[in-house]
């Protein structure tokens, strides 16, 4: 009698065990699948923020004046995600001078390729009264340095210049010289 209820017991103890090791299961396929879904969301949060389509005629969130030139639109992605769009590279840089909340990008539209915005920091701008902006600081962006150069003769005058000099120049050199009195 002993040994019927000793393999009773063990039969017992094994159906114990596979109910913990199937519980065991579940749980960590639960764990598992909890961690792909919730990967999953983080890394469709956190994906690239690409350019937001403007039709012309939007208010430029600086001057509230319409962007009519899309070669001149410039746009930022504020870190909240918030697109702001602009009728020039001066109106976003004084925009951006006079807020102290972080960006998550700016770009700037290529003069020569109508609808392709381009990196800001990465773009080659070129500053040349023959080619006026909508708010007078002459600027124009390009994609690559070559570009910029021949248009820059094309257009008989002008000077080539990189975004932290042109950040310089809207800063010190055009605020100076505007009497125009933007609306915040």
């Amino acid at each position: 009698m002993k040994e019927g209820l000793t393999h009773r017991r063990i039969m017992f103890l094994n159906s114990l065990m596979e109910l913990k090791r199937s519980r065991l299961i579940q749980k960590t396929a639960g764990r598992i699948f909890f961690s792909a879904i919730l990967s999953s969301l983080l890394f469709t949060s956190c994906s690239e923020v690409k350019p937001e389509e403007i039709t012309p005629g939007t208010p430029c969130a600086h001057c509230k004046m319409g962007i009519v030139d899309m070669r001149f639109h410039s746009e930022i992605v504020t870190t909240k995600g918030r697109h702001l769009h602009f009728d020039s590279i001066e109106c976003m840089l004084d925009y951006l001078d006079s807020q102290s909340s972080g960006t998550k990008a700016v770009w700037v539209s290529d003069y020569l390729h109508k609808g392709n915005l381009m990196d800001f920091e990465r773009s080659v701008l070129l500053r040349s009264e023959k080619i006026g902006s909508p708010m007078g600081a002459d600027l124009s962006a390009y994609e690559n340095r070559e570009e910029a150069e021949s248009m820059k003769k094309k257009s008989g005058a002008g000077e080539i210049l990189n975004s932290a000099d042109v950040k310089e120049y809207i800063r010190t050199g055009w605020k100076k010289s505007q009497k125009l009195n933007f609306q915040k």
